[in-house]
């Protein structure tokens, strides 16, 4: 519990330090965007609004599933706010239209921002109460607890992670636990068409080959539908697989 409440605090703190934190005192305060362009939340979010009126973004949002390993809102927090900026929409209408995108924290999170929860929402980078903090720190799995395999998530992850026709893992460890997590512990005899691209960045050639090779195992998928890149960051994948990766 100790170790929870310490996890809780800290993220809370990243955010409030974060680029993209604002002070919400001042209700005409906004998260400046020129700061935030190098990043692969920047990166994601041109690759959802490209050639995309209000009217397409349910649709657009719907073609995409969201899964962090991380405790922390940022993803909420950039795509609220950056709909909001793009659109000129209000926080009800960029609320609504994310509901449309599925987000999964398979070890939890710090709970439900403010917009998205507006009588017990907790503020990305507040200074928690007692209670708060508290409330934080009974939703983190740490990961030595794992996961639940019979839980609606880990259900919902691994069909969709089955399914996709493109997976993009991004700063992603390969760490076998949490690949057994997103595919189960044992592949299926159906062969998967699945386009998988990802970040190998500071990883060694060789354990980007097995680990290419223990994806292609896991999702029944062929090697050479696998680019996992050791010269690209989260951002740059966007910008080099932009055709690839582009919505309709």
């Amino acid at each position: 519990v100790c170790g929870k409440l310490g996890i809780a605090r800290c993220i809370l703190a990243a955010e409030a330090s974060s680029r993209m934190h604002v002070d919400n005192r001042n209700a005409f305060n906004k998260i400046e965007f020129k700061n935030l362009e190098d990043t692969w939340y920047n990166a994601f979010f041109q690759m959802i609004v490209q050639g995309a009126r209000l009217e397409d973004i349910p649709a657009r949002l719907a073609q995409i599933s969201v899964i962090t390993f991380n405790y922390d809102r940022c993803i909420e927090t950039y795509l609220h706010a950056a709909l909001r900026n793009y659109y000129g929409i209000e926080v009800m209408e960029a609320t609504d239209l994310l509901r449309g995108l599925s987000i999964f924290h398979p070890y939890g999170d710090l709970g439900q921002l403010v917009w998205a929860s507006p009588h017990s929402g907790l503020d990305f980078g507040a200074d928690a109460s007692t209670q708060q903090l508290v409330e934080s720190a009974a939703r983190i799995k740490t990961f030595t607890e794992g996961t639940d395999e019979s839980h609606s998530d880990i259900v919902s992850i691994r069909r969709l992670v089955r399914s996709a026709e493109k997976l993009v893992f991004l700063g992603f460890s390969f760490n076998p636990q949490n690949l057994a997590l997103l595919y189960g512990s044992s592949a299926t005899d159906e062969q998967a068409r699945t386009r998988i691209f990802g970040t190998a960045y500071g990883l060694s050639e060789s354990d980007v080959d097995e680990i290419r090779l223990e994806i292609a195992a896991l999702g029944m998928v062929a090697a050479d539908n696998i680019r996992l890149r050791r010269d690209q960051t989260c951002s740059t994948l966007f910008r080099e697989y932009g055709r690839s990766l582009m919505l309709t």
